[in-house]
């Protein structure tokens, strides 16, 4: 339900597809979609699909809890070709 737990929060966004590169285990019977991939990533096609992934996140930005920085909506995105957040100064 909306407000519980009553704490602050952002949304991160891992933009590459998660592959099998760390020392975790997988549950025996675990298969493989793909080779070595354990979720793909999908981007939205065309402008209409991008506004309607867009409006769905808004909700998140505006609710009161969603941290801010300047006043506006800390949103992170990672990217494994640079190795850091984008606008990070690492």
């Amino acid at each position: 339900r909306d407000g519980y737990p009553d704490v602050p929060f952002a949304l991160h966004w891992c933009a590459q597809k998660w592959i099998v590169t760390w020392n975790a285990q997988v549950a025996p019977d675990f298969k493989f979609p793909k080779s070595d991939v354990l979720q793909d990533q999908y981007f939205p096609e065309g402008e209409e699909k991008i506004q309607e992934y867009y409006d769905w996140l808004k909700q998140f930005f505006h609710h009161p809890n969603y941290i801010k920085v300047d006043g506006k909506p800390l949103f992170m995105v990672y990217q494994k070709k640079q190795g850091h957040f984008i606008g990070s100064q690492n």
